[in-house]
């Protein structure tokens, strides 16, 4: 049975279970869903020992045969693709059972981020030249009135914009553009649907599949200004 939701932190949320068997499982999926998330390293702490426990295929950790006394469950690394959030869990083993806050429990599920995502905004003219001192907004909302933040190319045409969350959609527009060129007005929708453990990085500016570094998380997005006709 569930005898206890805890949704109140930030990063990650954990539900507690108990059924008759003593036994101990932690379960690990990304937040929202029912994925398990493979490849978390905790450490296992109980008179000062530690061991490294790796969660499996299954997002699972299951542990039997504790002994009584107070134990620890830190994460010490979290899948490569998911923000490690340093959880640390207190549990007590005693003769009836595992108890964790007063309950008796038998199954914890962590639930942790994708790690947030940076938009790297690259502005050059038809013949290839990086464009300086051009700013670009982010916003929250389709209207284009929550500014998230403001950015301006540097000396190579590059802005970056940090903290693009996982199942989010984002609005970027150019807000000042440089003397010369042609007033750029597009909005450009950036959405983000990634299931990193599935190898699915569902990402798209104006619904067009765009240039991701997997590895380090980043959007790529080039912006070609044409210069204005001179008569």
């Amino acid at each position: 049975k569930v005898l206890k939701n805890i949704c109140d932190t930030e990063f990650f949320s954990y539900s507690i279970f108990y059924n008759d068997k003593n036994e101990f499982t932690i379960y690990k999926y990304q937040d929202h869903t029912p994925i398990p998330i493979k490849d978390t390293v905790f450490v296992h702490t109980f008179n000062e020992k530690e061991e490294r426990l790796i969660t499996d295929e299954n997002g699972c950790i299951h542990m039997e045969g504790l002994e009584i006394g107070m134990h620890s469950l830190q994460e010490e690394k979290a899948n490569k693709h998911y923000q490690n959030e340093n959880i640390k869990l207190d549990f007590e083993v005693k003769e009836d059972g595992i108890y964790l806050e007063d309950e008796k429990v038998n199954q914890v599920i962590f639930e942790n981020k994708v790690k947030d995502f940076s938009l790297q905004i690259h502005k050059t003219d038809p013949f290839q030249m990086d464009l300086e001192n051009v700013t670009f907004t982010l916003f929250k909302d389709e209207d284009c009135t929550q500014i998230m933040d403001i950015q301006t190319t540097d000396e190579k045409g590059i802005c970056t914009f940090e903290g693009l969350e996982n199942n989010m959609v984002y609005y970027c527009k150019e807000t000042q553009g440089l003397d010369g060129y042609e007033e750029n007005n597009n909005i450009y929708v950036i959405r983000l649907n990634c299931v990193p453990v599935h190898d699915q990085y569902d990402i798209t500016i104006n619904t067009n599949i765009t240039d991701i570094d997997i590895e380090n998380h980043i959007i790529r997005m080039n912006v070609l200004n044409t210069p204005v006709k001179k008569l």
